[in-house]
């Protein structure tokens, strides 16, 4: 949970920053620390779905990197295509994620046409209050879905020391012995009702 708090926190403060900026350059170089940050954790383990959380700001920076005044600002766009096809190369977004990515810059240079910057960073605004909000909703609908295994969140490579104790109760139970690390498997065991709502599991047991 305090990983997904900074997480947020952390792109939340890139936009912010962009925002600071009038000059299209100076908000493409913040495209290019996200994109810095972004290839890095692609290289390493994700166990806290970091990666998932940045890349739903992406779209917001994207248009920020974007836009610009088209009489006193270089056009920057080729430069964001460019970082989207090193993203989808690098496997940090998918087919779909890329081609939405690119249907983004496009819109935005032709707003730059028609919109200020003002109005710009309003539509920003209004994006990303609604983004924060349906980030919230998630994060109170996850309280009332069990997980898929009885294993550490998020990281099916835990080794059998971490896994929460249900695991050698639930071995004791099935296999008759609660020690045996090389029979625990890999993540932990799997619920029967994982990924269901407690809610809908709760009308459905009454």
């Amino acid at each position: 949970m305090r990983s997904t708090e900074s997480a947020i926190s952390f792109s939340r403060f890139l936009i912010a920053l962009s925002k600071s900026f009038s000059a299209s350059a100076k908000r493409l170089h913040i495209l290019l620390v996200l994109s810095d940050v972004l290839l890095a954790i692609r290289r390493h383990r994700d166990p806290l779905g970091v990666l998932g959380i940045v890349k739903r700001h992406v779209p917001l920076l994207l248009i920020l990197a974007t836009y610009g005044d088209p009489v006193k600002d270089a056009k920057t766009y080729p430069e964001v295509m460019d970082l989207i096809g090193v993203w989808y190369d690098s496997q940090v977004i998918t087919p779909d994620e890329t081609v939405g990515l690119y249907e983004r810059v496009l819109e935005t240079d032709a707003m730059s046409y028609s919109r200020t910057w003002e109005q710009a960073k309003a539509h920003v605004a209004e994006e990303e209050t609604n983004l924060t909000q349906k980030l919230e909703r998630e994060r109170e609908e996850a309280k009332w879905v069990l997980p898929k295994r009885n294993g550490v969140p998020h990281d099916p490579a835990a080794p059998w020391y971490e896994l929460p104790a249900a695991n050698g109760l639930y071995m004791k139970r099935t296999r008759g012995y609660p020690m045996k690390s090389y029979a625990f498997p890999q993540g932990g065991y799997e619920l029967d009702s994982g990924g269901e709502s407690l809610i809908c599991l709760f009308i459905t047991m009454r």
